[in-house]
């Protein structure tokens, strides 16, 4: 089993430099294969911009650099053969269908309009209509609307009305076979986007997937950081064996690590104290001290990451613990 892992992330705007570093760079944190981001806010000749040494291929559907706009993101470890495309000219979605693992995958990035807008799905769904048979269906995005407002919205009462927009998005749920992933697994409240005009929580994203999949897929949204709105990462468990390849290479921050230093300069002196001898040729001394240092580097970098990754968890954790904690107060407030 290959699994496969996607995130999307409403990033409420990538242009700055600083910005699309740190969201590039917690993207590389989850180890994603496929990154599905709204809101881009890219012109036309921005998109390539999206293209990096980690995600070598880039699709994108634009509108201006002040709006809209939603990317798709390919890992170059991906084994992606692209079939076909769609890309909405208003910057609102992109439809690919690909081979994957050698299975055919049709996967939806969306960016809604923020009004009850059902004639925007029946565009969509009618679209995707042409992609989905014999496929392993993924919608996902930012829709700008909550299916069960009861338990999807943290300042509404029970009794509410569904918008026609939800209504629509219900309909050609069951017409596809689409479930929706999180709610399917968890009946808890757990929010993924903040109003800071209306001071309340809502989960407005979702990944509609096959009803097919769902046993194979685990599904987690993260804290609300670096936006108004929370990254969510989808693992599929793919029947696959394909494993990519992996070059080892030394990282060179690790020069300013002065423990790391001291190790390796023990290490090398000790090497050489047990193995430097007349009967050994310099060449065949140096590979294999280069061999056993190099598994010493693999050992630190480990234990360095497992640390780093310990204290990032825990504070994502405790980041989580206060957000749902302030959902439920103003909840209780506007009781």
């Amino acid at each position: 089993m290959q699994p496969l892992t996607l995130v999307s992330w409403n990033v409420h705007g990538i242009c700055s430099q600083a910005k699309k570093t740190n969201i590039m760079n917690y993207i590389t944190k989850l180890n994603v294969d496929i990154c599905l981001l709204q809101e881009t806010h890219l012109s036309q000749s921005e998109e390539k911009l999206m293209i990096s040494p980690q995600f070598s291929q880039a699709f994108s559907a634009c509108y201006n650099s002040r709006q809209r706009g939603v990317t798709i993101l390919i890992h170059r470890r991906v084994p992606f053969i692209l079939n076909s495309t769609v890309i909405d000219p208003e910057g609102r979605y992109i439809i690919i269908q690909a081979t994957i693992f050698n299975k055919t995958f049709t996967i939806v990035n969306l960016y809604a309009p923020n009004n009850d807008d059902p004639a925007f799905f029946h565009t969509l769904f009618s679209q995707i209509s042409s992609f989905t048979a014999n496929s392993i269906t993924i919608v996902r995005g930012d829709f700008n609307t909550v299916l069960n407002p009861s338990i999807d919205h943290s300042n509404t009462p029970a009794n509410v009305r569904l918008y026609h927009a939800a209504k629509t998005i219900n309909e050609y749920m069951d017409d596809f076979g689409l479930v929706d992933s999180w709610r399917i697994k968890n009946r808890l409240r757990e929010y993924m986007f903040f109003s800071p005009v209306h001071q309340s929580f809502s989960r407005i994203h979702f990944f509609l997937t096959s009803n097919s999949i769902i046993p194979k897929t685990n599904i987690k949204i993260h804290p609300i950081i670096l936006s108004d709105h929370a990254p969510v990462t989808l693992t599929v468990q793919t029947e696959s064996t394909f494993k990519p390849s992996h070059t080892w290479h030394f990282n060179t921050l690790l020069l300013k690590d002065p423990e790391f230093d001291k190790i390796i300069r023990k290490e090398w002196a000790d090497f050489l104290e047990r193995n430097d001898s007349p009967s050994i040729s310099p060449s065949l001394l140096w590979e294999t001290g280069k061999a056993v240092i190099r598994g010493k580097i693999i050992s630190y970098s480990s234990f360095k990451k497992k640390q780093e990754q310990k204290l990032e968890n825990d504070l994502e954790e405790k980041i989580k613990h206060l957000t749902n904690k302030y959902a439920t107060d103003t909840s209780e407030q506007t009781d």
